[in-house]
């Protein structure tokens, strides 16, 4: 009868450790969840992005007669700016004057992005593809 009901509890303790907390265990995700043991596959991303120019660019802008700037990414605006601000190296996102963006990438660590500047009379000042990457 011992016998039993020592296999009876070693039974039911494996089976309680045996249970893993399955969720995303990946810390760079927004979901990450520090109680899952089991990675489920649903973790979601985020990449972030500032976008900025040096002071020759902005001393360009000014000869041609640029007096304002639209940003856009993935046709969405994301802000506006003066050409005389510029940087003389890359800012940190949501430094003041900089234009920072923030893009869902789904369940994958990185994602591709089209974004174009314009001027005050729309016309294209730089376009190109813009690499995110989660964390």
């Amino acid at each position: 009868m011992m016998l039993k009901q020592f296999g009876l509890v070693t039974l039911i303790v494996m089976l309680a450790f045996s249970c893993k907390r399955e969720g995303c265990t990946d810390q760079v995700a927004e979901n990450y969840d520090p109680k899952a043991k089991k990675n489920d596959h649903s973790c979601t991303y985020e990449g972030n992005a500032v976008l900025w120019y040096g002071e020759d660019a902005a001393q360009s802008m000014k000869l041609t007669g640029v007096t304002s700037l639209k940003y856009y990414v993935d046709n969405v605006l994301e802000g506006s700016g003066s050409p005389d601000v510029y940087f003389s190296g890359a800012p940190a996102c949501g430094q003041n004057g900089s234009i920072s963006v923030t893009r869902g990438l789904g369940g994958s660590k990185g994602g591709s992005f089209p974004f174009r500047v314009e001027d005050q009379l729309g016309r294209t000042i730089w376009e190109g593809v813009l690499n995110m990457e989660a964390g």
